[in-house]
């Protein structure tokens, strides 16, 4: 099981805890996103901060982690990035538009488990889809096997 605390000694407001399960996750999602397209990019091309939806579910607590954790955060952004590939005649152009999200449970002292991080996307080339897929990275929405 890893759980990371991010320490402090005042109580945490319910809005700093969002904020933090928010950067926690788009941390994790960059990571993921060169890992799963194989990229050199050091991580997804997001569209802006204001394209990024966060929610709180608590109801989505899994019932192993109820009294440990405080908050259960979903969190999405869209992503996107285009190319161009010059060749003869008219450039080819490709487009990938997608979406990241994960869930994320948080406590007031901020330790934190990853449930669930993923993608969703399209990829085109001249505006005709040629690909899509879904992923889902990390599955951590079982109970945690426990290192003692």
């Amino acid at each position: 099981m890893i759980v990371v605390g991010l320490g402090g000694c005042n109580r945490i407001s319910d809005s700093d805890i969002v904020t933090a399960s928010g950067i926690l996750l788009k941390d994790q999602l960059d990571t993921d996103y060169k890992e799963a397209f194989d990229t050199w990019r050091t991580g997804a091309p997001w569209q802006s901060e204001s394209m990024a939806e966060t929610l709180v579910d608590n109801d989505a607590i899994p019932a192993w982690a109820e009294g440990t954790y405080d908050m259960c955060v979903y969190w999405e952004r869209a992503f996107s990035k285009t190319s161009t590939v010059r060749q003869q005649g008219p450039d080819l152009v490709s487009r990938c538009t997608g979406i990241g999200w994960g869930w994320i449970l948080m406590n007031r002292d901020l330790q934190f488990h990853i449930l669930e991080t993923g993608f969703r996307w399209i990829d085109y080339e001249d505006d005709v889809a040629i690909q899509s897929g879904s992923v889902v990275v990390i599955d951590a929405w079982d109970e945690p096997i426990s290192e003692e």
